[in-house]
């Protein structure tokens, strides 16, 4: 019978993406046969469809924060969870649980941990989740994408970075030709998130008429909440795309001279991947305020720079475009200095060697 590793992951694209490139390369890599295991009508339902990669649904039990009476029943639902997520694992009969956070890990987890079931854990972000915090300590592997994020978990997890999709051999010069782009012009790809960011959609509000009048091109992604009011709100232009959401990420980055994003762990190792120098607009309510610990991390290199929300005023993104622009080699090379294109492999490897019956 041949390897087969669930995924668990759930949440936000940071815990979705990472997954599935680890998945992919086992699959690819070592034959194995993987399945994601997440919340029912979700992210990351959706985004293993699109990868063709099979589903089984374990709810989710997520702790509440602020309003802390909601967690008096939370024993009684985190263990019918546990069962109902041991009653997938049971009839998959994984060799290897890969976990990258969301609250739908910790459930999945315990099962696997109770029938057996080797559990790897990677961390993407420098302040870990609640999910990941718990399973680390029940897990065989344990991994982080930064120091921060190691010593965040105890500093017993191996440093590897952050697993993302491996280039696919697409040059700039082809990808910049098929969106009629010439060398000298000015390329800005704006993305908020896989859901869109609204404080990123209010900066670029303010600030695109100028980004245009200056020359410059620019593809923005509103997420889908926002598409149709930004359309109203902005005056059409020849050389601006709006779009809900952006599916060939890795197209734009690639032929991208600058991009304004959140500070998502996963999105900065996409951009580190293209050497993409960045205006980071950290979201002011991640967990720890990790968006902000990542972005900072990449400005003391030279990769970026970083504006909060709390601080902006008009033009100050303009400002910071501007000054990434003038040193653009610079901060290129700084960028792709945080590539780690080979993590995914590892962590791959890691869950083949210490898979059930290795």
């Amino acid at each position: 019978m041949g390897l087969k590793v669930a995924l668990a992951c759930g949440g936000t694209g940071g815990h979705v993406f990472p997954a599935l490139a680890v998945g992919k390369v086992l699959r690819d890599d070592h034959g194995a046969e993987t399945f994601v295991v997440g919340r029912s009508s979700s992210m990351e339902e959706r985004l293993a469809a699109q990868s063709g990669v099979r589903f089984r649904q374990v709810p989710a039990v997520p702790l509440h924060r602020a309003r802390w009476w909601k967690n008096l029943l939370l024993p009684w639902y985190a263990w019918k969870t546990v069962a109902l997520a041991a009653s997938v694992l049971r009839e998959e009969k994984p060799d290897a649980v890969f976990a990258t956070g969301g609250y739908v890990c910790l459930p999945t987890g315990v099962a696997a941990r109770l029938a057996g079931i080797p559990v790897f854990v990677h961390e993407s972000n420098s302040h870990p989740g609640i999910a990941n915090r718990l399973l680390g300590r029940l897990a065989k592997g344990l991994f982080a994408g930064s120091p921060a994020g190691a010593a965040a978990l105890g500093g017993k997890a191996v440093v590897t970075g952050n697993p993302v999709r491996e280039l696919d051999g697409r040059t700039r010069e082809a990808l910049r030709s098929a969106r009629g782009l010439s060398e000298s012009d000015r390329f800005l790809v704006v993305i908020g998130g896989s859901q869109g960011a609204r404080g990123v959609n209010r900066i670029l509000s303010a600030e695109v008429g100028r980004l245009l009048a200056e020359g410059w091109r620019v593809l923005w992604q509103t997420g889908p909440v926002e598409l149709e009011a930004i359309r109203s709100k902005v005056p059409s232009h020849p050389h601006l795309q709006i779009e809900a959401f952006v599916t060939d990420m890795y197209g734009v980055f690639g032929a991208a001279d600058l991009a304004l994003t959140r500070a998502g762990a996963s999105t900065l190792a996409e951009l580190a991947l293209h050497g993409l120098p960045s205006l980071l607009v950290p979201f002011p309510a991640a967990t720890g305020n990790h968006q902000e610990i990542n972005a900072r991390e990449f400005e003391r290199a030279g990769a970026a720079m970083v504006v909060l929300e709390k601080d902006w005023t008009e033009g100050a993104a303009m400002a910071a475009l501007d000054a990434l622009w003038a040193r653009r080699t610079e901060a290129a090379r700084a960028m792709a200095s945080f590539a780690r294109p080979d993590c995914a492999a590892r962590l791959a490897q890691a869950v083949v060697a210490g898979r059930r019956g290795a």
